[in-house]
């Protein structure tokens, strides 16, 4: 799956950004079409060096981060 979607001014925070198309709204469709014509050579370009390791620390840092900053951390460790 390739997910594309429009700028944010948080993008930059996305711990998976590097596996995100991103679009300006006004190009959207076209932006589309051209992924679906060209999807396998644009899927490789994008994960042939997906590092599961890497996604998963990105993950767990995430979770870690949002847990503190709600304070529920300790319930996360209980989980994990």
């Amino acid at each position: 799956m390739i997910i594309i979607t429009e700028p944010s001014k948080y993008i930059d925070t996305y711990p998976l950004k590097d596996y995100i198309i991103i679009c300006d709204s006004d190009k959207l469709v076209e932006c589309v079409k051209n992924t679906l014509e060209n999807y396998d050579e644009i899927y490789h370009k994008i994960f042939d060096n997906f590092d599961i390791k890497k996604i998963e620390k990105l993950y767990y840092e995430s979770l870690e981060k949002f847990a503190k900053e709600k304070g529920i951390l300790e319930n996360l460790q209980e989980i994990n």
